[in-house]
């Protein structure tokens, strides 16, 4: 068995961490690798005899695979050189290994079923700074079933498996008390990132367990709460419930909910908690204080009717204060189904119907005070159940309700509600006058800002409007109004108003005014901005209308502040159009046509833009083909669209540099045409070349074997002709003859012609000591180009013996 022993006072330094070991002698060190863990471990994971003792150091380095570790006495696991890693393998701490530490290793496993580090009926161990990603079912990161009093502490969790369900938490207890699991980060994509539950083999719930300062990144699945707490006396303190680190459309937008407590008497205080469907559930005899909540925005089709949705839901027997609720994109404040204190709490809503504060069901003796609401429907609302189940005998006093509903208080639906002491106001009513109550209600002393208003709000106007202003008070039917349009602040010695303003000056007009009633109150200035703006916007486009060899970026402008629609097909564009939002491509022929209205709703002219994609060669051709001919040629090129041809005469690759094709071009000698065609759009065609060869100059006679008058020729020998360039066949061809001038007669012959030289043999043997005459006629041969032999060519000669 391999094993290495350290000095004394090295591993005092290595196990500083693990001070809840009291080991009298020195600590051994165990190197365990993928090699050397058979000597160290059963294959069923077991620790082998009894070398290694309590405080023991398990020092893991490199990476081990599909191998466990059951931890039966208190010893130290962790990797001093920071590479142990374990794949597909559980570190097992049963109750004799009480007392044990497990830091700084890595686990990754995948399989179902595989944890990363199982607390089984211990206590007193420390997880501290491990990081785990178990992603199989049932695959949690770090679980503990009958065991206490453990420190879950700076771990890095996470697990992404797909199947819904609670079986993946990263962290889950069953049965398992006083645990402090502080300071981890933990991403989970489908469970409950903690889960103090009833896991575990006869099960059992949570107690007095603490969750302190951990960041929680979930999904919005119903299985997922970034912290779910079964049993009593635990406390959520300090943590965070975000979406921070996950890709937007990947995970989702949060945890369904942020907090869940499932049972009485556990505290949830200090926590931040964003982008959740239901930040904080209680369902009773909970403390929840000092948190603050953001809801999210849901574009998916969202149920909210539903008490899901809400910044905070609570049952029976709650404590509810000093929390900051923020639901901007919808959702209730504090959705309330149980008897409960609701007090100093700031709530905001901007859904107009979900109110901030929403009382349900048979509830009785609900307190409601200090709290500061803004709201788009009503701050606090009663709604029964039934006619036999409703809000009771509810206390809403002292609070400070601004609301743009018709009532800042709905309590219709409850009975015997006393409504105290609340500063108040809604659309168009303050204090008292902004309650909507039951018959039995009290209503008293309430009261509100004295607020003016006007019926046109602050705007731009492509023509004069008309004002008017009015001020609700509960004593006084007639407030008077004060105000000015010059943007001075008004004071009771401004204008009066006495009836409608008209604001028709072209440019800005900033309305400011007051109320003041009969006691002498005078309210808040309120101020409205007006601009008149008759004048038609212009719009333009990047990119003019014309022909294009390649997609086109197009950004739309207008001289003024507004709004661009368009259409791309050809349709004249409306309001109702697309709206510009930025640049877009133009990858096909269309047709763009837009129009631009301002702020005050003037709209341009409809501009129109036509675009040509076009992303195709043109194809160039010669009406003459390449060859030799023996006149001037007219060619004339042509192209398969609209463009320009250019070409040379030299050989030369032509460019658009070159020679512009405009008409025919006359071919009076010898070229190398070239040329090219480019279209409309700047697409080039390839470079065609022709040669042409113009030879003008008929063959002649240049030389002949025999020569002219030549005697003692052999008379069997093959007669030659040369002439000045290559020829064939002409017209005469046939009329070529060998002729015996001593019997003048014809003799038979054959003839071919090789290059420029014409070759005849007589078929037989000519006569001995014979004149004989070649005779070649006009026409008789031709060049290439078709010159002809112009004029008959005769020579003579004698045969010897």
């Amino acid at each position: 068995m391999r094993k290495e022993v350290k000095m004394v006072m090295v591993t005092v330094i290595l196990l500083l961490s693990f001070a809840s070991i009291n080991v009298t002698s020195a600590a051994n060190v165990y190197n365990i690798s993928a090699d050397s863990y058979s000597n160290y471990f059963n294959e069923s994971g077991y620790i082998k005899g009894a070398n290694i003792k309590a405080g023991d150091v398990l020092d893991v380095y490199g990476t081990i695979y599909d191998k466990n570790m059951y931890i039966d006495r208190p010893l130290n696991i962790t990797s001093s050189s920071k590479t142990g890693k374990i794949i597909n393998g559980t570190i097992n701490i049963l109750s004799g290994g009480s007392g044990s530490n497990v830091t700084g290793l890595r686990i990754n496993n995948t399989r179902d079923g595989v944890m990363g580090i199982f607390l089984k009926d211990t206590q007193n161990n420390t997880i501290k700074g491990n990081t785990i990603q178990c992603d199989g079912s049932s695959g949690h990161g770090i679980a503990l079933t009958g065991s206490n009093c453990n420190n879950i502490l700076e771990n890095n969790l996470s697990e992404f498996e797909t199947t819904v369900g609670w079986t993946h938490s990263p962290i889950i207890l069953g049965n398992s008390n006083y645990n402090n699991i502080k300071n981890n980060y933990i991403i989970s994509r489908v469970s409950n990132c903690i889960y103090l539950s009833i896991y575990g083999s006869g099960g059992g719930l949570c107690y007095y367990n603490n969750i302190t300062d951990n960041t929680c990144i979930g999904v919005d699945t119903s299985w997922c709460y970034a912290i779910q707490m079964m049993g009593s006396y635990n406390i959520a303190r300090n943590n965070t419930i975000t979406v921070s680190n996950l890709t937007a459309g990947t995970y989702g937008k949060g945890a369904y909910r942020g907090i869940s407590s499932e049972s009485g008497g556990n505290t949830i205080t200090g926590n931040t908690i964003y982008a959740t469907y239901c930040g904080i559930f209680a369902s009773g005899d909970s403390i929840i204080s000092g948190n603050t909540i953001y809801g999210y925005k849901d574009d998916k089709t969202a149920d909210y009717t539903n008490q899901s949705n809400s910044g905070i839901t609570t049952g029976s027997n709650c404590t509810v204060t000093d929390n900051i609720v923020n639901m901007f994109y919808g959702g209730y404040g504090i959705y309330v189904t149980g008897n409960s204190n609701i007090t100093e709490n700031k709530i905001t809503t901007a859904d107009t119907s979900k109110e901030s504060i929403y009382i349900y069901g048979g509830t009785s003796g609900i307190n409601i005070s200090r709290n500061i609401i803004n709201s788009n429907s009503t701050g606090v609302l009663l709604k029964k159940q039934s006619s036999s189940k409703c809000p009771t005998n509810t206390t809403i006093n002292d609070n400070e309700i601004i609301t743009t509903s018709t009532y800042a208080i709905d309590s219709t639906g409850g009975t015997s509600t006393t409504i105290k002491g609340n500063y108040m106001n809604s659309n168009g009513k303050r204090g008292n006058d902004a309650v909507a109550s039951a018959s039995g209600d009290v209503v008293t002393g309430n009261s509100g800002k004295l607020l003016p208003s006007a019926d046109v709000g602050s705007g731009s106007f492509n023509k004069g409007i008309t004002v008017h202003l009015t001020a609700v008070d509960n004593n006084d039917p007639n407030p008077r109004i004060y105000y000015t349009l010059d943007g001075s602040v008004p004071t009771v010695g401004s204008t009066l108003y006495t009836g409608s303003i008209s604001v028709s000056k072209e440019g800005i007009t900033v309305l400011k005014f007051i109320a003041v009633n009969l006691d002498g109150e005078v309210s808040d200035v309120v101020t409205k901005t007006y601009i008149v703006d008759t004048k038609v916007p212009t719009a333009s486009v990047n990119v003019p209308g014309g022909t294009y060899n390649v997609s086109k970026s197009v950004a739309l402008s207008m001289s003024e502040s507004g709004s661009i629609y368009y259409t791309l097909d050809g349709s004249t564009p409306t309001t109702g159009s697309t709206k510009y939002a930025g640049s877009f491509s133009v990858g096909s022929t269309c047709t763009l046509k837009f129009l631009a209205v301002d702020k005050a709703g003037n709209k341009s002219p409809v501009y129109t833009v036509k675009y040509v994609i076009d992303k195709t060669a043109p194809k160039a051709s010669a009406s003459v083909k390449a060859g030799t001919y023996n006149v001037s040629k007219s060619v004339i090129l042509k192209m398969s669209e609209s463009g320009s041809i250019y070409y040379t005469l030299n050989g030369k690759t032509p460019t658009t540099s070159n020679a512009r094709y405009t008409k025919p071009i006359n071919m009076a000698s010898t070229h190398t045409l070239k040329f090219f065609a480019v279209d409309k759009a700047g697409n080039k065609s390839p470079v065609y070349t022709v040669k042409y060869v113009i030879d003008k100059a008929a063959p002649k006679v240049s030389l002949t074997s025999p020569k002219n008058k030549a005697g003692k020729v052999s008379r069997t020998g093959t007669i030659a002709v040369k002439f000045s360039e290559s020829v064939k066949a002409g017209v005469n061809w046939s009329k070529v003859y060998i002729k015996n001038l001593k019997t003048g007669k014809k003799v038979a012959v054959s003839k071919v012609i090789k290059g420029n030289i014409l070759y005849l043999k007589t078929t037989s043997k000519k006569s001995s000591y014979t004149w004989y005459q070649v005779y070649i006629p006009a026409y008789a041969v031709k060049d290439s180009a078709g010159n002809k032999l112009a004029k008959a060519y005769t020579f003579k000669f004698k045969t010897g013996k």
